[in-house]
């Protein structure tokens, strides 16, 4: 009797399926905590079960191709998580807001929020409540619970700790950004499909050339006929490539390794920064997960997203002058809570220059936070006297211009990478097949 090889792995995704349907049963309503490890353990080995199951599915149906599609699916399988894990996150912010604005304990509301969700949530709910019932403030609380959140609403989280109408600023702050985010998520995922796509299809090119052209040369060259021009032309590639062109190959593989590493560590958070120095500093050293700060690295990201950062420094300054704040103190205090180091160090600047005597709007236009066009309506604006409607719509309009601008170049570039891969793959397919119908020509 044969052996299925790595197929006979798929036995252990029955029982992995088991302890789910278990653990479903018999820890419904509890959280994972530190004196409950039993299903931990058990949640744990069904987890492992169930992906040695599929490594193993994968690699017994496919085999060569397998290191190909695994990747792939598991990339997209990550970025599913990571949106549904994002989802709850939000949805938990969303509650500690309404419960804020009734008057509603936090800590009380975050253990009820945990005992609804018995998985991921759950557990970061239960370790928020315990942060908030321990005496730490609401922005140190969804550190520790390392809850994924985007800048907006860490912005707002850390506004609702120095601010007094706490329930207000989480509502009203919560939704910014929102359409900008869910269109740069779109982008990327698809610009991460045609990366993934471009490096499987450079496995199957690597592979082609070194295994089969050499065996279609050598088939021609033994009945006497010559190879197709199109696969001339690539088997001539082929020997640049090993020749000469490994040397240009290489610095494009290093500097693309050297990008997913600084990606994955500016999305998981591993990294410290601290903040701007000042009398309400306080110190954060925490691990906080935001692929958005990966522009303050590059000069050209940030000369295309500065309207990110401006929009929602525009309607924070109109949110605190709402709440009777004046402007030099909420500039400072806004360089002291928002979540990005660079813009707080820019905010940090403009503050300085405001104290000095220099005009606000100047000093935020000097820091890239303010445009031109947005300097002409807040100057009208402030001899009006109605600054913090102008700072809040000209904020939405930042964001708004944003994402249009977005949409325009993904419509643009997107087609014209799609279009390129595909001459691509047309060209090396046609390349291939034309040598099979040369030699049955020349056989006949």
């Amino acid at each position: 009797m044969q052996s299925l090889g790595p197929l006979t792995l798929v036995i252990f995704l029955v029982p992995g399926i088991a302890l789910l349907m278990a653990l479903r049963l018999f820890y419904r309503k509890e959280v994972v905590t530190s004196a409950n490890q039993a299903r931990l353990a058990i949640s744990l080995a069904a987890w492992v079960m169930i992906f040695v199951a599929v490594f193993g599915a994968g690699i017994g149906t496919l085999s060569f191709l397998s290191t190909i599609y695994l990747p792939m699916t598991l990339i997209a399988i990550l970025m599913l998580i990571d949106r549904f894990r994002r989802s709850e996150h939000h949805a938990l912010l969303n509650t500690l807001a309404f419960s804020a604005e009734k008057g509603i304990p936090l800590q009380e509301t975050a253990r009820a929020f945990a005992q609804e969700h018995a998985g991921d949530a759950g557990v970061r709910a239960h370790c928020l409540a315990e942060r908030l019932e321990a005496g730490a403030t609401l922005s140190e609380a969804t550190r520790v619970a390392r809850l994924r959140l985007s800048t907006p609403m860490r912005l707002a989280v850390n506004m609702s700790d120095v601010l007094t109408l706490r329930g207000l600023t989480l509502k009203s702050q919560l939704n910014w950004g929102n359409e900008s985010d869910a269109a740069l998520r779109t982008i990327i995922s698809r610009l991460v499909y045609l990366c993934v796509s471009f490096v499987a299809l450079q496995v199957i090119v690597i592979f082609v050339m070194l295994k089969i052209l050499p065996v279609f040369q050598k088939m021609f060259e033994e009945f006497g006929l010559i190879l197709p021009a199109m696969t001339q032309s690539l088997v001539t590639f082929s020997k640049w490539m090993v020749m000469e062109g490994w040397l240009f190959a290489i610095p494009l593989l290093l500097l693309g390794l050297a990008a997913a590493f600084v990606g994955i560590v500016f999305y998981s958070g591993i990294y410290s920064f601290p903040v701007v120095p000042g009398s309400q500093a306080r110190s954060r050293n925490a691990m906080l997960p935001d692929v958005m700060r990966f522009m303050d690295w590059l000069f050209f990201l940030r000369m295309f997203f500065w309207r990110y950062d401006a929009s929602l420094v525009l309607r924070s300054l109109s949110l605190l002058l709402q709440q009777h704040q004046p402007l030099p103190q909420a500039l400072i205090l806004l360089a002291n809570v928002y979540p990005r180091p660079n813009v707080r160090r820019r905010l940090t600047r403009a503050a300085v220059e405001v104290e000095q005597g220099r005009d606000w709007k100047q000093a935020l236009r000097k820091q890239w936070l303010v445009g031109p066009a947005e300097l002409a309506v807040l100057a009208a604006a402030e001899r009006a006297g109605n600054l913090p409607w102008a700072l809040d719509e000209m904020g939405e309009s930042l964001m708004r211009r944003l994402t249009y601008r977005m949409m325009v170049v993904y419509q643009f570039v997107y087609p014209a990478l799609l279009l390129s891969f595909g001459l691509f793959v047309g060209y090396f397919a046609i390349a291939m097949m034309l040598p099979l119908f040369a030699l049955i020509q020349g056989l006949t």
